[in-house]
């Protein structure tokens, strides 16, 4: 057998160099070198796979792999002679990506045309995405023998296309959801984008705009300056602002502001601008209503008719004046305006009043300055009454001060207080005045009775001695006994309401319980009432001592209970009510008489005053005038709660320990 193939081999090189025109030798030598340069060729092409980052495989008709690069074996983590002779279903791959991969394969084995695809791939880490490209190898019978596939991770490029679409999803989303004018055009000033407020501006739908230039929806008269404005775009593709009139689809013309900017390419040339336009149509009728108001406050700054200036906080220098503030400290505009603060005071006066800026005296942006003297240019000082309020007047924080001079109010304030003073000494006067006339006419009332009484008594007792038993006699002197007691209880009431006034009524502390002098006196007045009223004391605790002068106490407990009396119906009820307290006692005397008319109540402490209702009733008007001083002379007070035929109560706060002398 061997044989017979060597005398082929031979018979087939002979007939081959015979053709070729060359000697036996000389073909062997030829394909040896062929299959010399063939090996190269196979080596280098392995290099070259073997150092590709690319996951390179070679597969036979049976869908097996035949040669994997590094990088294929390190994707598929097994060793090559895990990988080779076997499928897809024998790696560490899903089913169904399994069977992706070989249907993908198998269609270049069956057209013989190169065949593109894409999968993915969990590795260690994250999944790949690859992009293969299937190769087709044909025999020397034309028919594929096998398939080379090249796998390249294109995971970052997917990635790179994600973000490009989500941006360009968010920049739409952005760009819609503007109530701003947005639009896109080249330099030629072709539209190619518009947003949602864009056509609603105009009207106009994306297809009435898009692909036509932007000026047919601008105003004639403004061409010329968006052109201009277009040129320093495409000169300077930095944001540019410039305000301009646009008319709407209702015709109603509108300021929007806009900011063009260019959109360069890769040769830093202008190839799209973006424009925002914005409506500031509102902002510029506020303008032109702050421009009238800043005339108008203008006007009122300079025609005010008193000083008025502006200076700045930090420096104190003037920042403008007014007329009046001219006219009135004798300095001109330009001089004002090249002085501070300081240089209308008094020399002794600028220190203080930089020591009180300091402490920046303001109620919010109110300040309150108070009265300061000021200095005119021909060196006159005069007082000036200074307000103000904090500012921002060109930038700069500053204050407005309006002066008013008032040295004529000073004056005029004086004189006041003056005719003041003389009308208070005048009132005083009436009041001393009308004080005698009411005492002089009380004495007058009070002592004639009595003195009467006493006088017709003496005359009677005088004429007709012999002729009066010894018991007419004894009731004739007892009343002249009882009206001499009476002027003389009298008498003892002025001194010591007079003492009292003075400041010269003496306080004698001593140990007392108020419980038991109340008890007291309420028994003495019990007795010499013969039972036609019903008394009652309630006292809180068993005792209450206080340090206080027993004789004014009783004087105004006296005073106070006896009113009640003559006051009260026979049959009602008194009440004496005794409250201690840890610092003081508090004392109500209540009675259900007939009260005290709201409008005397203010001046029932009055001496000689009496209340309308009290006429017939016994009294002199000065019971309640030393009750009121008394107990203010032992420190404490005193207070008055009455309603008409519903009583009267007086409650008396003392001190548990009165003030000495």
């Amino acid at each position: 057998m061997a044989q017979e193939l060597s005398a082929a081999l031979v018979e087939r090189l002979s007939a081959e160099a015979s053709r070729r025109g060359i000697s036996v030798d000389d073909l062997i030598r030829s394909w040896l070198n062929g299959l010399t340069d063939s090996v190269r060729d196979v080596r280098d092409m392995y290099a070259l796979t073997d150092a590709n980052s690319d996951l390179i495989a070679r597969f036979n008709r049976d869908l097996q792999y035949t040669y994997v690069n590094p990088s294929s074996v390190q994707m598929l983590a097994k060793p090559v002679e895990d990988i080779l002779g076997r499928t897809f279903y024998d790696m560490s791959m899903s089913r169904e990506l399994a069977d992706h991969l070989t249907t993908e394969l198998s269609i270049p084995f069956e057209t013989g045309r190169e065949h593109w695809c894409t999968y993915e791939l969990q590795g260690r880490k994250r999944v790949y995405t690859y992009e293969v490209q299937m190769i087709p190898v044909f025999n020397s019978d034309a028919v594929v023998e096998t398939v080379l596939t090249v796998s390249r991770d294109i995971s970052p490029r997917r990635q790179a296309e994600a973000a490009v679409r989500e941006s360009e999803r968010r920049y739409r989303g952005i760009v819609e959801g503007q109530i701003d004018l947005v639009c896109l055009y080249r330099p030629d000033t072709t539209v190619v984008f518009v947003n949602d407020s864009y056509c609603e501006y105009f009207n106009k739908t994306r297809e009435e705009i898009i692909g036509h230039s932007f000026l047919d929806l601008t105003d004639p008269s403004e061409l010329s300056r968006i052109m201009r404005r277009l040129e320093e775009v495409l000169r300077d593709p930095t944001p540019k602002t410039e305000e301009y009139p646009l008319t709407d689809a209702s015709g109603t013309v509108r300021w929007i502001s806009w900011v063009d900017h260019g959109i360069v390419d890769d040769n830093g040339n202008v190839s799209m601008v973006q424009a925002i336009g914005r409506d500031i149509t509102h902002m510029k009728r506020i303008e032109e209503q702050l421009e009238i108001e800043r005339e108008r406050y203008e006007h009122l700054f300079n025609e005010n008719p008193l000083p008025i200036w502006v200076y700045d906080l930090a420096t104190l220098e003037y920042l403008a004046v007014n007329d009046a503030a001219v006219n009135s400290y004798g300095y001109s505009r330009d001089e004002f305006l090249h002085m501070k603060v300081l240089d209308i005071r008094p020399e002794e006066d600028a220190q203080r009043l930089i020591e009180f800026l300091q402490t920046k005296p303001t109620v919010g942006n109110k300040v309150v300055l108070g009265t300061w003297r000021h200095r005119r240019k021909n060196g006159d000082l005069f007082e000036a009454e200074v307000t103000g309020r904090d500012i921002i007047f060109n930038g700069r924080r500053a204050r407005l001060i309006m002066a008013l001079d008032i040295t004529e109010r000073r004056a005029l304030e004086a004189e006041r207080l003056y005719t003041q003073s003389l009308e208070i000494e005048l009132q005083k006067e009436r009041e001393v005045t009308l004080l005698k006339e009411r005492f002089t006419s009380m004495v007058t009332h009070e002592f004639r009775t009595p003195l009467s009484i006493i006088v017709s008594t003496i005359d009677i007792l005088k004429n007709y001695f012999h002729k009066l038993t010894k018991e007419n006699m004894a009731r004739k002197l007892d009343i002249v006994t009882s009206e001499a007691n009476r002027m003389t209880a009298l008498l003892d009431d002025v001194l010591l309401l007079g003492r009292a006034t003075a400041g010269r009524l003496r306080v004698n502390p001593e140990s007392l319980d108020l419980v038991e002098v109340v008890q007291g006196l309420v028994e003495n007045l019990r007795l010499t009432d013969q039972q036609q009223h019903v008394f009652e004391v309630v006292a809180i605790c068993e005792n209450a001592l206080i340090i206080s002068d027993r004789r004014l106490l009783e004087q105004i407990l006296i005073n106070l209970l006896t009113n009640a009396v003559k006051y009260s119906p026979i049959g009602t009820t008194i009440t004496a009510e005794i409250c201690p307290a840890e610092d003081h006692v508090t004392v109500k005397v209540r009675d259900e008489g007939r009260g005290i008319p709201e409008a005397d109540q203010p001046r029932i402490f009055e001496a000689f005053h009496r209340a309308d209702n009290a006429t017939g009733i016994e009294g002199s008007g000065l019971g309640l005038a030393i009750v009121k001083e008394s107990v203010v002379v032992l420190g404490g007070d005193i207070k008055c709660k009455s309603r008409i035929g519903e009583g009267t109560t007086f409650t008396i706060n003392l001190p548990a320990q009165a003030p000495q002398n």
